[in-house]
C-alpha cells in the first residue's frame, strides 16, 4: 500500500466508498437518515475530533475508527481484511499517539478475524452466543479489546508480521 494516509472525508471517492459499503443506517446505530445526512454527521465527527479515517485510495481499503466515548474507540474496516495487516499498525500508532484513547473495542461473528486481531495484541473480553443473525442463522459474537498499556508492552510484536496468526479461542 504505497499511499497509504490519513484520510479528507470530503475527497468524492471516500464519500461514495463509505455510501457504498455501509448503509446510512449502519453508520448510525440504526437512526433512519438520507445519505447526505450521514455524510455530513461524518464531516461533522471527523473535523471534531470523534471519527477517522486511514486507507489507500488506490487499494480502496479504509480503516474507520470512530469514538464511544473520550477514551473507547470502535474501529470498522471497508475493504479486503488482507489490508489490514499494513493498514492496521499505523493506524494504532498514530490513535494512541495523537488522542486520549485507552481502549479500543471491536465486535465481530467472524473467528478469523478474532485469530486476526489476536495478532495485533486484541483479547477476548466477551462471547454473546446467538447474538448476530446473518443468512438465516445466529452466530455467535466476540467482543475484543485492545488496551493503551498492552498495546504499548508489545509494540515490537504487533508490528512484527512474521509469525504465525495465534488461535485467540
Amino acid at each position: 500500500m504505497h499511499d497509504l494516509r490519513r484520510l479528507d472525508v470530503r475527497e468524492p471517492w471516500l464519500r461514495q466508498l463509505i455510501l457504498d459499503k455501509f448503509n446510512t443506517t449502519h453508520l448510525y446505530q440504526g437512526m433512519d437518515i438520507s445519505q447526505e445526512q450521514a455524510l455530513f454527521i461524518v464531516e461533522y465527527n471527523v473535523e471534531h475530533g470523534l471519527e477517522w479515517y486511514f486507507g489507500s485510495q488506490s487499494e480502496q481499503f479504509v480503516y474507520r475508527i470512530v469514538q464511544s466515548n473520550p477514551y473507547v474507540v470502535e474501529p470498522h474496516y471497508l475493504g479486503c481484511m488482507k489490508k489490514l495487516r499494513t493498514l492496521q499498525p499505523k493506524a494504532l500508532e498514530w490513535l494512541f499517539a495523537n488522542t486520549n484513547t485507552q481502549k479500543i473495542e471491536a465486535y465481530t461473528h467472524l473467528k478469523s478475524s478474532v485469530r486476526i486481531q489476536s495478532r495485533y495484541g486484541y483479547k477476548v473480553e466477551g462471547h454473546l452466543k446467538n447474538s448476530y443473525y446473518e443468512d438465516g442463522k445466529l452466530h455467535d459474537m466476540f467482543v475484543l479489546a485492545l488496551h493503551r498499556e498492552d498495546y504499548y508492552n508489545n509494540v515490537q510484536s504487533i508490528s512484527d508480521h512474521s509469525g504465525p496468526i495465534r488461535s485467540a479461542l
